[in-house]
């Protein structure tokens, strides 16, 4: 349901809902998907959140553009360089 600035809490019931940037986080396919700067509704009060549909929705569509992320192939970890902190006098 839209809301709008004067919608109360629905989680509190006391708090005022209001506009403001957060980060969407999602898993998707097994990865951390983070998107800054979403648009949410959030209590000022016990700071529920409620992201905004329509940008869930724009997000969405991108992932399933997307498609699935590419797996790279295992790797192994490189072999660490062996330096001395002090030269020797050899």
């Amino acid at each position: 349901m839209p809301h709008n600035e004067n919608d109360l809490c629905p989680v509190c019931h006391v708090g005022r809902l209001r506009l403001r940037p957060v980060t969407y986080t999602q898993v998707y396919y097994g990865l951390l998907v983070s998107v800054p700067n979403t648009p949410a509704w959030v209590c000022d009060v016990c700071h529920t959140v409620e992201h905004d549909r329509q940008s869930v929705q724009r997000i969405e569509a991108l992932m399933e553009h997307a498609g699935p992320p590419h797996r790279r192939a295992d790797r192994r970890p490189a072999e660490r360089a062996r330096t001395r902190l002090y030269p020797t006098d050899s």
